[in-house]
Protein backbone atom coordinates (compact mmCIF):
# COMPACT_ATOMS: atom_id res chain seq x y z
CA UNK A 1 0.00 0.00 0.00
CA UNK A 2 2.77 2.46 0.93
CA UNK A 3 4.80 1.45 -2.12
CA UNK A 4 1.80 2.07 -4.37
CA UNK A 5 1.30 5.56 -2.88
CA UNK A 6 4.99 6.30 -3.38
CA UNK A 7 4.85 5.04 -6.98
CA UNK A 8 1.80 7.21 -7.67
CA UNK A 9 3.64 10.25 -6.30
CA UNK A 10 6.65 9.47 -8.49
CA UNK A 11 4.44 9.11 -11.56
CA UNK A 12 2.72 12.42 -10.88
CA UNK A 13 6.12 14.06 -10.46
CA UNK A 14 7.42 12.50 -13.67
CA UNK A 15 4.31 13.73 -15.50
CA UNK A 16 4.91 17.28 -14.30
CA UNK A 17 8.65 17.22 -15.00
CA UNK A 18 8.21 15.58 -18.41
CA UNK A 19 5.67 18.21 -19.39
CA UNK A 20 7.95 20.96 -18.11
CA UNK A 21 10.89 19.46 -19.99
CA UNK A 22 8.93 19.47 -23.21
CA UNK A 23 7.72 23.02 -22.64
CA UNK A 24 11.27 24.13 -21.91
CA UNK A 25 12.52 22.37 -25.04
CA UNK A 26 9.94 24.29 -27.03
CA UNK A 27 10.73 27.53 -25.21
CA UNK A 28 14.41 26.98 -25.93
CA UNK A 29 13.66 26.55 -29.60
CA UNK A 30 11.30 29.44 -29.96
CA UNK A 31 12.77 31.87 -27.46
CA UNK A 32 16.27 31.03 -26.29
CA UNK A 33 17.64 29.96 -29.67
CA UNK A 34 15.94 32.89 -31.44
CA UNK A 35 17.25 35.32 -28.80
CA UNK A 36 20.72 33.82 -29.13
CA UNK A 37 20.64 34.16 -32.93
CA UNK A 38 19.58 37.80 -32.57
CA UNK A 39 22.39 38.36 -30.07
CA UNK A 40 25.14 36.78 -32.17
CA UNK A 41 23.97 38.74 -35.23
CA UNK A 42 24.74 41.95 -33.29
CA UNK A 43 27.79 40.80 -31.34
CA UNK A 44 30.96 41.61 -33.23
CA UNK A 45 34.17 39.72 -32.45
CA UNK A 46 37.38 40.24 -34.43
CA UNK A 47 35.56 42.60 -36.77
CA UNK A 48 32.75 40.21 -37.75
CA UNK A 49 29.36 39.32 -36.25
CA UNK A 50 29.46 35.98 -34.43
CA UNK A 51 26.70 34.65 -36.70
CA UNK A 52 29.29 34.49 -39.49
CA UNK A 53 31.11 31.72 -37.61
CA UNK A 54 30.13 28.45 -39.22
CA UNK A 55 30.74 26.42 -36.08
CA UNK A 56 28.11 28.44 -34.18
CA UNK A 57 25.55 28.14 -36.98
CA UNK A 58 26.14 24.39 -37.11
CA UNK A 59 25.60 24.08 -33.34
CA UNK A 60 22.32 25.92 -33.68
CA UNK A 61 21.30 23.62 -36.54
CA UNK A 62 22.19 20.55 -34.48
CA UNK A 63 20.13 21.76 -31.52
CA UNK A 64 17.12 22.47 -33.71
CA UNK A 65 17.52 18.99 -35.21
CA UNK A 66 17.59 17.38 -31.75
CA UNK A 67 14.50 19.31 -30.70
CA UNK A 68 12.70 18.14 -33.83
CA UNK A 69 13.78 14.54 -33.08
CA UNK A 70 12.32 14.88 -29.59
CA UNK A 71 9.07 16.14 -31.08
CA UNK A 72 8.91 13.20 -33.51
CA UNK A 73 9.72 10.77 -30.70
CA UNK A 74 6.74 12.10 -28.76
CA UNK A 75 4.53 11.44 -31.81
CA UNK A 76 5.92 7.89 -31.86
CA UNK A 77 5.14 7.38 -28.16
CA UNK A 78 1.57 8.60 -28.66
CA UNK A 79 1.09 6.19 -31.59
CA UNK A 80 2.46 3.33 -29.45
CA UNK A 81 0.12 4.20 -26.59
CA UNK A 82 -2.86 4.46 -28.93
CA UNK A 83 -1.95 0.96 -30.20
CA UNK A 84 -2.14 -0.30 -26.63
CA UNK A 85 1.60 -0.90 -26.26
CA UNK A 86 3.61 -0.45 -23.07
CA UNK A 87 5.38 2.93 -23.32
CA UNK A 88 7.25 2.85 -20.00
CA UNK A 89 10.65 2.57 -21.64
CA UNK A 90 9.93 5.14 -24.34
CA UNK A 91 8.51 7.75 -21.95
CA UNK A 92 11.61 7.35 -19.78
CA UNK A 93 13.76 7.77 -22.90
CA UNK A 94 11.78 10.88 -23.81
CA UNK A 95 12.25 12.48 -20.40
CA UNK A 96 15.95 11.61 -20.42
CA UNK A 97 16.47 12.96 -23.94
CA UNK A 98 14.41 16.12 -23.27
CA UNK A 99 16.39 16.86 -20.10
CA UNK A 100 19.74 16.38 -21.83
CA UNK A 101 18.65 18.45 -24.82
CA UNK A 102 17.42 21.34 -22.69
CA UNK A 103 20.66 21.35 -20.66
CA UNK A 104 22.82 21.23 -23.79
CA UNK A 105 20.90 24.00 -25.58
CA UNK A 106 20.81 26.38 -22.62
CA UNK A 107 24.49 25.76 -21.87
CA UNK A 108 25.47 26.38 -25.49
CA UNK A 109 23.33 29.50 -25.82
CA UNK A 110 24.78 30.85 -22.58
CA UNK A 111 28.26 30.25 -24.00
CA UNK A 112 27.36 32.26 -27.13
CA UNK A 113 26.14 35.13 -24.96
CA UNK A 114 29.42 35.24 -23.10
CA UNK A 115 29.59 36.99 -19.74
CA UNK A 116 26.45 39.01 -20.47
CA UNK A 117 24.37 35.81 -20.50
CA UNK A 118 25.52 34.88 -17.00
CA UNK A 119 23.95 37.98 -15.44
CA UNK A 120 20.99 37.05 -13.21
CA UNK A 121 18.58 39.39 -15.04
CA UNK A 122 19.10 37.63 -18.36
CA UNK A 123 16.52 35.04 -19.46
CA UNK A 124 19.31 32.73 -20.65
CA UNK A 125 20.87 32.74 -17.17
CA UNK A 126 17.57 31.83 -15.51
CA UNK A 127 16.90 29.16 -18.14
CA UNK A 128 20.37 27.70 -17.62
CA UNK A 129 19.75 27.37 -13.87
CA UNK A 130 16.23 25.98 -14.32
CA UNK A 131 17.29 23.41 -16.93
CA UNK A 132 19.24 21.49 -14.31
CA UNK A 133 16.07 20.64 -12.38
CA UNK A 134 14.69 18.59 -15.27
CA UNK A 135 17.42 15.97 -14.83
CA UNK A 136 16.83 15.79 -11.09
CA UNK A 137 13.12 16.13 -10.41
CA UNK A 138 10.64 13.24 -10.57
CA UNK A 139 13.17 10.64 -11.53
CA UNK A 140 16.80 11.56 -11.96
CA UNK A 141 18.58 10.66 -15.18
CA UNK A 142 20.01 7.63 -13.42
CA UNK A 143 16.51 6.39 -12.55
CA UNK A 144 15.38 6.90 -16.16
CA UNK A 145 18.43 4.92 -17.30
CA UNK A 146 17.59 2.12 -14.88
CA UNK A 147 13.98 1.95 -16.08
CA UNK A 148 15.15 1.92 -19.71
CA UNK A 149 17.67 -0.80 -18.91
CA UNK A 150 15.20 -3.01 -17.04
CA UNK A 151 12.52 -2.59 -19.71
CA UNK A 152 15.00 -3.42 -22.47
CA UNK A 153 16.35 -6.50 -20.70
CA UNK A 154 12.80 -7.65 -19.95
CA UNK A 155 11.84 -7.35 -23.64
CA UNK A 156 14.92 -9.31 -24.70
CA UNK A 157 14.12 -12.18 -22.32
CA UNK A 158 10.31 -12.22 -22.62
CA UNK A 159 10.15 -15.88 -23.60
CA UNK A 160 12.69 -17.08 -21.07
CA UNK A 161 12.46 -17.64 -17.35
CA UNK A 162 14.37 -14.45 -16.54
CA UNK A 163 11.83 -11.85 -15.45
CA UNK A 164 12.14 -8.40 -13.97
CA UNK A 165 9.25 -6.84 -12.09
CA UNK A 166 9.29 -3.62 -14.06
CA UNK A 167 5.49 -3.60 -14.20
CA UNK A 168 5.19 -4.13 -10.47
CA UNK A 169 8.02 -1.71 -9.78
CA UNK A 170 6.53 0.96 -12.03
CA UNK A 171 2.89 -0.11 -12.10
CA UNK A 172 1.41 3.37 -12.13
CA UNK A 173 4.35 4.58 -14.24
CA UNK A 174 2.68 3.12 -17.33
CA UNK A 175 -0.28 5.40 -16.71
CA UNK A 176 1.79 8.27 -18.06
CA UNK A 177 -0.30 8.73 -21.17
CA UNK A 178 -1.47 12.12 -19.89
CA UNK A 179 2.14 13.27 -19.61
CA UNK A 180 2.97 11.85 -23.03
CA UNK A 181 -0.06 13.54 -24.51
CA UNK A 182 0.93 16.78 -22.77
CA UNK A 183 4.42 16.46 -24.25
CA UNK A 184 2.81 15.85 -27.63
CA UNK A 185 0.52 18.87 -27.49
CA UNK A 186 3.11 21.21 -25.98
CA UNK A 187 5.74 20.36 -28.56
CA UNK A 188 3.36 20.53 -31.51
CA UNK A 189 1.64 23.79 -30.57
CA UNK A 190 4.28 26.33 -31.49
Amino acid sequence: DGLEVMNRAIVQGVNRIASRAARRARVRRSDIIDMTVAHIRKRVVFGKPLITRQVLRHRLANWLTEIECLKQFVYHIVRMKEAGLDVTREVSMGKLFAARTVKKVTDGCLQMYGGLGYMAEMLISRSFRDARLISIGAGADEIMNEIIDIATVEKQFENETLHFDIHDMCKPYNQKFDAVFNLFTILTNS
